[in-house]
């Protein structure tokens, strides 16, 4: 069994998440600790004040060892919502358990799946693309208490988070480096929409972004803007886009060098791109 669970915010949450009593966190907490492995991704969840999350936590090799560790959170998109605490996993999540990446740098990676309808993000609908920076959703809020219980539990470096996110979880990494842009020091938004408003806070953030030119879903002007706006403000901010691609992750995530990118020391020369059209 895993050897966290946050069971402070399970026992003490039921008075502040509406409509959740001690019986159904009890189901909760039960489900998740019995859950099988998922590709060495240990079972686990959170009741934050406002929501509940299950979520999937990967820990490096002999993190016990004294050192600090990087830590990945991934957002998964609209289609993984739910309860079941499997399925956010694949495939964005796997990008950087993959032996070959945490042989390249060990990391955590923490990947927390959204309630059945509900959002990382406040839009008007998928295909408003840009947009301002409304009142942090619910899931979203528990996302940020995560992040903090796996900091406090964990060898996890605070200067060494990251976030990746494609669609639905595009929208919330965007969302999430606009609000708190000293915390992330990368970010991968895939396939979402920004918030030009507050382009010129992200640069002290690395960011790849990447949409395909196609996307009937998420049109890619959401993308597109916030990146000019990033641009605008003077930063450098790197983009490939995707030509006759559509509503997918899958190019982003074959992308050679990605995961070594996100990862890689700050103070080491970035690696060039290797796929699509950037700028």
């Amino acid at each position: 069994m895993n050897d966290h669970i946050s069971r402070r915010r399970f026992l003490g949450a039921s008075a502040a998440v509406t409509g959740i009593s001690l019986t159904s966190l009890g189901s909760f907490y039960s489900a998740a600790a019995a859950s099988d492995e998922v590709h060495g991704f240990e079972a686990s969840g959170i009741a934050g004040e406002t929501a509940i999350l299950p979520y999937r936590l990967f820990k490096p090799d002999d993190y016990r060892d004294g050192r600090q560790f990087p830590l990945v959170l991934t957002l998964h998109g609209a289609g993984k919502r739910g309860t079941n605490n499997k399925i956010q996993v694949y495939n964005n999540a796997l990008i950087y358990s993959d032996s070959r990446v945490q042989s390249f740098q060990p990391t955590f990676v923490v990947s927390p799946q959204c309630p059945d309808g509900k959002s990382w993000v406040d839009v008007t609908g998928w295909n408003e693309g840009a947009r301002p920076l409304r009142e942090m959703t619910d899931p979203m809020a528990t996302v940020v208490e995560l992040l903090d219980d796996l900091i406090e539990t964990y060898p996890i470096d605070p200067d060494r988070q990251h976030v990746a996110g494609y669609s639905m979880g595009g929208y919330g990494t965007w969302d999430l480096i606009s609000r708190f842009p000293d915390r992330f020091e990368a970010a991968t938004p895939m396939s979402g929409g920004g918030v030009p408003e507050r382009a010129a806070e992200l640069d002290d953030v690395r960011v790849w972004a990447f949409h395909g030119e196609d996307d009937p879903i998420v049109p890619v002007r959401g993308t597109r803007e916030k990146i000019r706006a990033m641009q605008d403000a003077g930063l450098e901010p790197k983009y490939t886009e995707f030509t006759g691609v559509g509503h997918t992750a899958d190019p982003a995530l074959r992308t050679d060098g990605l995961a070594e990118w996100m990862l890689r020391d700050p103070e080491t020369p970035p690696i060039a791109p290797q796929t699509g059209i950037d700028s």
